[in-house]
Parts: C-alpha cells; structure tokens; sequence
C-alpha cells in the first residue's frame, strides 16, 4: 500500500509538471501554483515572477470582444462559485508584451475549507489559424463562386468538400434549431453514426440527459454577445458510453447578415477529463493525506507541503515554500544518518531512516522518512518526495521502556536473594546481581553470559556443595515442581532445604514461579532463610518450654481446686442441712445466702478445673434436668444485695417462650451467667443491671437461648 501512495503521488507530480497544457493553482485571486508549461507560455523564468501576480495581472486592459478585462474577470469568477466549473478564450499578455489566446478551463475546489480555482490553459493560437485558415478558404470559396467558371467552381468545391470530409477534427452544419445539416467523416467517427443517421437528429438528441441543454444558451450568446463561444459537454455514442466533447461553435451568416448556419468543431477530450479528474483526486489524496508529504528540488528546497507535514512543522505555507529543510534541522539527528541520505539520494535509490527535528515554537520531535527520487519523462531525478510518520510518542515510549527495564534489572541486582529465570527445558536464560556474586564464591562463574545455556537442574552435579544428607531428593522435587509450575498445575512450588557451603550448614527457601505460561519461563528465587530458621528453632524451643509450664499449672489447679472442694462440699451440705431445721426466718435467709454462695464458689472451682481439663484437652459437658426459673431465682437472691449497696437495680427476666424444664450442663450456665452478671454490677456506676433470656430458635427438642 505504502509502494502504491508513492507511485501514486509520483503521477500526479509528472502529470501537473510535465503536462503540454499549462496548469495553474489560484487563492484569493493570486496564483499559488503554476508548472513549467504555463511559464513558458507566459515567458516567466521562474515561478516566483508568476506567483506574485493574479489573473488580471497578465491580461490586456481590454479582451478581444472590447470588455474589460478586469470586470470580466470579476464576472467569471463569481459564476464560477456557483457553477463550479467555466470554459472560454481569454488573452493574455506574456511578460515580453505579446498577446496570446488561450482556450481556459476553471475548476472551482475546496481544500481544508479553502476555496482554490484549478486552472488549465490550452494554446488555440494554432487552432485559430486553422479556423481563420479553414474560414479564408471557405470565404475564398464563396467569392469566388460567382466569378469563376464552372470548372474552377467544381475544383473549388471538391477542394472544400475534400478539406471538409478529411478535417481530423469533428465538423458539422447546424440550423438554428440544432439540427443536424451536415457533418464530416471525423465527426461520424468520432460519435459512431452513420451520415444519413445524423442528419436526421438534432445535437440536443447526442447530449446526456441528464446534462443542462447547451445548445439554446449558446445560440443566444452568439447571436447577442459573441462571435465564438467554446463549450466542454457529455455525448452519448451510439454504442451508450459517455464522451466529453469540447466544441467551438460559431455563427456563419451570408451576404445579408442572415444566419445561413451555425459551424461546430468538436473533438473528443474524453482522456484529458479522465486525466484530470485523476488529476484532482490525486491533488486530494496528497493534500488531505494524514502523513506530513513534502517535495523537494535537487537541491532540498521545498516546492510542495500539506496540510499534515504544515501541522507537524509549526510552519506556515508560506514560510516552507522555497526554504530549504535545513529549516527544520535539529541538532541531534546524527550526522551518519544524513550521510546515509545523501548517499541514497546521489545512487537515485530509496532511503528510510529517522529525523529529529525541531518545529517553528522550538519542540522537538521525532519523525520516520521514506525518501523517494522522481524522474521525468528522460528517466532523469528532478525532485526527491518525503514522506514522513511522526514517531516521537512511539520513541518517548521506547526510551520509558528501556528506562523501566533497567529499573526492574537495578531492583532485582539489589535484592538479597539469588534470582534466574529458565526455559521449558531448564536452561537458564537470565540472572541476576546475587546470583552471579554466588557463582563467583563459589567458582561457578562471574560474568552473565558464563550461566547462560547452563541446566538449572543439572548443574548440581558440578556443586562443591551437597545437600543434606542427599541431593537427590531436593533436585527430584525440584524438577517435579517446577514441572508443575510450567503445567500451571501449581501457581508457586516452594521447597527449604539445608546445605553445607565451605562447611557451614545453610538453610534455603528455593521457590519457583512462572514467568511466560505459554514459552514455560519460570522465575527461579533461591533465598538465604539461616536466621528464619534460627528464630523458628527458638520458637519450637519457647513453645515446648511454655507447653511444659502449661502443664505443670494445670496439675497445680487441678490438685488445688480438688483439694478446696472437699471443705466446700462440706459447708455446702451442712448449709442446706440447716434449711431444714426451725431457725428464725432471718437465719433461715443467712443459711440460703450461705448455700447459694458456696454453690457459686464451688461452680467457680469446678471452672478452674475446666480451665485445666482444657489445657489438657479432656473437658466433658455434664447434662442434667433442671428448672431454669429456680435457677434464675438463685441468681436473684445471690446479687440482690450488691445491686442494693450501690444503688442499682435489679431486673432479671424470662421470656414466657423460654421452657422452664431443661436439659444441659446446668452448673456452667449458672457459672456464665454468674460472671455475666458480677462484671455488669461491678463495672455500673448508677441505674439498673438487667438480665434477660428469651428464645432465640426452638428445632424438635433443642432450643438456643
């Protein structure tokens, strides 16, 4: 595609510079563009003698039908906004002073919301002499029709006929209606009718009917306003396609100022529209295309920019054109790479490379150039053509990614483990700082590219060191690990193992994890773990040495706690004996405070002994019937005169859902509720201390309160 843009655009410069019809760019009445035809037509030497001037700068102050040039000027110019495209004669003045007819084609564009006017001129210099040529013999013809005898009269008019049928150009005899009165043999070959075909239509019948008819506006001005008027339109051939056609008419009238005809000369421009409009599309291709395009003359002076290489430049149109690239030279593009060009440039070959460049506000930036030569018709360079890509983001980005690598190589050489990646088939390909100072220790290599295409797996055969109390066992593991690593049937394998290194046992903490899943890359990672293992070791002492402790307390409050709950049992039987006896009702409260008292006491032993029971791992729930109320009746009697010491009180309830008869371990109940309730007096300062027991979930015969 990149070939096909630039054979493109080489085109299209031949075709505008190389064209036989001068071609000619104009802006704001000014010409911007002209090719070496148009100044040799006008005599001009150079381009920038033309291109200071407009239209009417090269024009007589009067054209040849007496109108001002300047008003005339004016005129076309506005219909053509509006038409779009004009053709008609003009003369124009060389810069030596001579007056030349040209045949003028107007093409009005838009680029980048700018109107600009294409301009092609054809010489009918020649033309003319052929019809003033052609109209004098006719003429002489005619006078001399009368006066000749009727032999030089026939000689006359085969002469004519002759000079008639062979013209290479299309000629034909119209009414003043259009229709057909004679035509050449050119003329039938040029549209594919036979003669008697064509005397019976009219030239409105040839024209495309889609076009605007031609014919009538062109009668009416050559009967109003001009002796000649030439008129680009569409025929169809009597095959169907579609022909551009050019045609000069011209109203021919006898002695009496009668119209006796009207003489049409057409000519087939079929090729020349298809040029052009190739032309054009080209122009537009070049111009709207999003890669920066400039050409050069041999000598590296800009000719021709777009709008893309303008917006990347900084430039003005204005300030390229006629400047040389060295405009935009930076320092920093090295001196090689010109060298390089300059080289392609003299062979006529093409050259690629990379430009640093600096914009008109200063900025740098980088551009990739494809430099290609242009010929002309001789096979000989007369141009060189840039095309460019401005890169300086892709370049800003190689250099953060190579500032990023060195990054992550810098962060990897200082850590403290030995770090290397290997290959689905476990031959190293990369390492680090660590890693390479533990070859140097230990005689395996130095440098980085000595553990390159080395086996990871198989290099312990040539260890000093050994694994403890064999390798085989580690390098077996490791292989199957990182085997699975690369399966991606483990995301980390991790493996500690001792070693001896020049006699000292060393602990390591080797893991492997992938690095590429599809290529098998896996990132190596061997850390140093003595002073972990020195701590674990330590700590595997500390806890045996707690365990032991542990131990030797729960014997202690095991023995204790039985021994305290021998004399407990006592004043607990001894108290309840006593409810049964006939004391006063105060003693009767005393001796219930008593009991109850030594229940919870007794509870509060039996939870050291839990305690105990579970440091070593052997407690046992003890379910029993009993009646919840009684126990929350208990509860009450046992608090009721803390809470009435300080002030507060007491409100303990139980949901009428609750089942009073229950089965479960009812002295740790009565033990949780007692801790429950002694922290909420003795952490309340004022107002009450409330307990209430609801239920929270009833399932056949178990129930959660």
């Amino acid at each position: 595609m990149g070939i096909l843009m630039h054979d493109n655009r080489d085109f299209y410069k031949l075709l505008f510079e190389n064209s036989a019809d001068p071609i000619l760019i104009i802006k704001d009445n000014q010409f911007i563009d002209c090719n070496a035809a148009a100044l040799t037509l006008l005599a001009y030497a150079t381009k920038l003698e033309l291109l200071t001037l407009g239209p009417t700068d090269i024009s007589p102050p009067f054209q040849a039908d007496g109108v001002c040039s300047k008003e005339k000027a004016a005129e076309i110019l506005a219909r053509i906004l509006s038409s779009g495209f004009e053709c008609f004669e003009w003369t124009h003045q060389r810069s030596d002073g001579e007056l030349v007819d040209v045949q003028v084609m107007l093409t009005a564009m838009i680029f980048n919301n700018e109107s600009i006017i294409h301009v092609v001129w054809r010489n009918i210099r020649e033309q003319q002499q052929q019809q003033q040529q052609l109209a004098l013999e006719i003429a002489e013809l005619k006078s001399n029709f009368f006066s000749l005898q009727n032999k030089q009269l026939t000689s006359l008019n085969q002469q004519y006929q002759t000079t008639f049928r062979l013209a290479p150009i299309g000629i034909a005899h119209l009414s003043i209606n259009g229709q057909f009165l004679s035509v050449n043999d050119s003329f039938c070959q040029f549209i594919g009718y036979e003669h008697e075909h064509l005397l019976a239509l009219t030239t409105q019948q040839l024209e495309c009917p889609s076009c605007l008819p031609t014919f009538a506006p062109i009668l009416n001005t050559l009967t109003n306003q001009s002796s000649r008027i030439i008129k680009d339109s569409i025929y169809i051939h009597k095959n169907g396609h579609r022909i551009w056609t050019r045609s000069t008419f011209k109203l021919i009238k006898d002695a009496e100022g009668q119209i006796e005809y009207v003489l049409q000369l057409i000519e087939d421009i079929t090729e020349y529209k298809a040029n052009q409009q190739l032309l054009t599309l080209l122009s537009q291709a070049l111009e709207q295309s999003q890669s920066p395009v400039v050409i050069t003359d041999l000598s590296g002076t800009m000719e021709y920019v777009n709008a893309s290489f303008i917006a990347l430049s900084g430039y003005s149109k204005e300030d390229l054109l006629g400047n040389n690239q060295r405009l935009l030279k930076s320092e920093k593009t090295p001196d090689s790479t010109y060298q390089s060009m300059f080289k392609a440039m003299q062979e006529g070959q093409n050259w690629q490379g990379v430009f640093i460049n600096h914009s008109k506000l200063g900025t740098e930036y980088t551009v990739s150039t494809h430099i290609s030569p242009i010929r002309n018709d001789c096979g000989e360079i007369s141009h060189f053509m840039g095309v460019k890509e401005d890169i300086t983001h892709r370049s800003t980005l190689r250099l953060a990614l190579q500032g990023s690598q060195q990054f992550t190589t810098n962060i990897l050489d200082s850590l403290i483990s030995e770090i290397a990646v290997i290959d689905r088939d476990g031959f190293i390909v990369a390492t680090n700082q660590p890693w390479r100072d533990y070859g140097v220790n230990n005689g395996l290599g130095s440098a980085y590219d000595d553990w390159l295409g080395i086996n990871y797996l198989s290099c312990y055969d040539n260890y000093n060191d050994e694994v403890n109390p064999d390798t085989t066992p580690f390098i077996l593991s490791a292989a199957n690990g990182i085997k699975q690593v690369q399966d991606g049937k483990l995301d980390v394998f991790r493996f500690e193992y001792p070693c001896t290194i020049n006699g000292i046992d060393t602990w390591y903490d080797m893991q492997a994890k992938a690095l590429n899943t599809e290529s098998g890359e896996v990132i190596i990672q061997h850390t140093n773990i003595n002073s972990f293992k020195q701590i674990e070791f330590e700590l595997a002492a500390a806890k045996f040495t707690a365990e032991q402790a542990t131990t030797v307390k729960s014997e202690f409050l095991a023995t204790m706690s039985h021994e305290i709950r021998t004399p407990m049992n006592a004043i607990i039987g001894f108290s309840k004996l006593a409810l049964y006896q006939d004391f006063s009702p105060e003693a009767q409260s005393y001796f219930a405070k008593i009991n109850t008292a030594s229940t919870s006491l007794l509870s509060l032993l039996n939870g050291i002994l839990d305690l105990s029971r579970l440091a070593a791992q052997s407690i046992n729930l003890e379910p029993i019937a009993f009646q919840l109320d009684s126990m929350v009746d208990s509860l009450h009697m046992l608090f009721i005169d803390a809470c009435s010491s300080k002030g507060l009180t007491l409100n303990l309830t139980i949901d009428e859902k609750v089942p009073m008869g229950l089965l479960g371990d009812a002295n740790r109940l009565q033990q949780i509720l007692i801790n429950l309730l002694g922290n909420a007096i003795k952490f309340t300062e004022s107002g009450s201390v409330s307990l209430a027991i609801s239920l929270q979930q009833s399932q056949q015969s178990l129930v959660r309160l």
